[in-house]
């Protein structure tokens, strides 16, 4: 199998330096070092800081250690989901230039079905896919790492005005063990092979998903307590009837006509139409109430028995939405212990049901915060708090008891007030090496059982101990014989952890 080597990573001790190529000085966009002020200006989060800072959330109901009376516990928080492109006004790096032709050359020879091409970038060997999609040329992915795609180096200028050159997605695993400040060292370093001055690149975000694992006792919530979520949502089938603005009989004609038509088919069917959108005041009280509308309860549920999923917001199509769901039950069907070990850090009983709360925020949401100060990762990951806390004060909550005339004024549950407080809990969030217990448990019942099957398939009678003991001898021939051939060397670099 064509393999490719490259130089050696760049190491991060120096990656970050202040003194960069051409001795040309470089700040060192350390996390702790950003300040971004912005936020304190805001009409939107300044409300929302102050109120998070009050005392219904002191320490009477949430302790330093992350617990409430109810016996809730803060087990893990941080980022499951990252996604980001980036470019600008920049040349690719002379790595890329060098090598591009060898990947076409790759791509091009390869022959379904087989094994995709591996290529050492770094410390870190990718898969390279033998397709494009839209305008980048090439895929790499790495499943202890992320999915890269590329633009062509003859293509990059046409990247340039959205920066978007490279698009990077990060996967759960890896962002669960590198702290913040090495997350933003490790983009870096990545980007370094593929564009020359990869140290003045923005890093704009294209989705960033936030959690927060709870500990729940032995059961998940009920549709009762669901139906208790309040939310903020921009459009409904009726989102004219309360907040104190009034609609004409023609205006609500109006509303109601264009929100049953296809957006394909939409626009002004009248001059009095056309009138009506021009008309300021109309505008202004529609895009009041949308701002200010609740939804009650989630938008699509899952589970059989039991609920176990709750959505707030359309995750194909929403900006910005909510997910609340069973962690333990995910864990039971997709085994994963790096997030188990995280959990046992922060004083996990190994029996509870795990509750795990994820806000979803695309690039679109994030412009509309503070004039989009949180676009860019850094300020993002420097302010997370203050977005997490406009999240679970504004956007949605979980309350005792709704009131229908005055929803801000619904006590929100003991339970979520602990999901406020997440980001302000010291927690234990990382785990530097990941354990596979439970992935080769899982591989190794799968394979015993395959093999015992093919035995008593080929068995000649029921005593038949000679095939038996045939097939241990010749299955241990084959698992060294793969061993000398490098097998399971190659097969760790499609796996990502060679």
């Amino acid at each position: 199998m064509k393999t490719q080597k490259k130089r050696a990573v760049i190491p991060l001790t120096t990656l970050l330096e202040n003194n960069h190529e051409n001795n040309t000085p470089v700040p060192k966009p350390t996390i702790a070092q950003v300040q971004h002020q912005n936020h304190k200006d805001s009409p939107v989060l300044r409300s929302v800081e102050s109120q998070s800072s009050q005392s219904n959330l002191g320490s009477s109901v949430v302790t330093p250690s992350g617990f409430n009376r109810c016996g809730n516990k803060i087990l893990a928080v941080g980022q499951d989901t990252l996604e980001l492109t980036i470019g600008g006004m920049v040349s690719p790096a002379q790595y890329y230039l060098d090598n591009v032709a060898l990947w076409a050359e790759l791509k091009s020879s390869y022959v379904s079905p087989d094994k995709y091409f591996t290529i050492q970038i770094g410390d870190r060997w990718f898969e390279l896919y033998p397709k494009s999609s839209g305008q980048y040329s090439f895929m790499l992915r790495n499943d202890e790492f992320g999915f890269i795609k590329l633009f062509h180096p003859d293509d990059f200028s046409s990247g340039a005005i959205n920066k978007q050159q490279i698009h990077l997605k990060l996967f759960s695993n890896f962002l669960h063990s590198v702290t913040d400040e090495e997350l933003i060292r490790e983009i870096y370093s990545i980007t370094s092979f593929f564009i020359e001055d990869y140290m003045n690149v923005a890093l704009p975000i294209s989705r960033i998903d936030l959690h927060v694992d709870i500990s729940n006792g032995n059961s998940f919530f009920s549709k009762n307590d669901i139906d208790n979520v309040i939310t903020k949502t921009r459009f409904r089938d009726k989102w004219y009837n309360k907040d104190g603005v009034s609609f004409s009989e023609r205006e609500i004609e109006f509303m109601e006509s264009y929100s049953s038509t296809p957006p394909y088919n939409r626009g002004c069917q009248s001059v009095m139409d056309l009138d009506l959108l021009q008309d300021q005041d109309f505008v202004k009280r529609m895009m009041l109430v949308s701002l200010n509308q609740n939804s009650y309860g989630a938008d699509r549920l899952i589970g059989g028995r039991e609920l176990q999923t709750a959505y707030f917001g359309n995750p194909k199509a929403s900006d910005v939405y909510a997910k609340i769901y069973d962690k333990t039950e995910e864990i039971k069907k997709k085994p994963n212990d790096l997030i188990k070990d995280i959990w046992v850090s922060n004083g996990y009983n190994n029996v509870d049901k795990v509750i795990r709360t994820e806000m979803s925020m695309k690039r679109a949401f994030l412009k509309e915060l503070d004039n989009g100060a949180y676009v860019n990762l850094i300020d993002f990951l420097n302010n997370k708090h203050i977005v997490w806390a406009y999240m679970t004060h504004k956007f949605i909550r979980m309350v005792v008891e709704k009131k229908e005339n005055n929803t801000q004024l619904s006590e929100v549950t003991e339970f979520w007030q602990l999901v406020q407080n997440a980001y302000e809990v010291p927690v234990v969030s990382l785990t530097r090496k990941r354990k596979r217990n439970g992935k080769i448990d899982q591989l190794w019942s799968q394979g015993v059982g395959c093999i015992k099957q093919m035995i008593a398939v080929g068995m000649n009678s029921n005593d038949d101990a000679y095939f038996a003991g045939s097939v241990t001898d010749a299955l241990k021939q084959v698992l060294l014989s793969s061993y000398h051939k490098n097998e399971y060397y190659e097969r760790r670099k499609h796996l990502g952890i060679a």
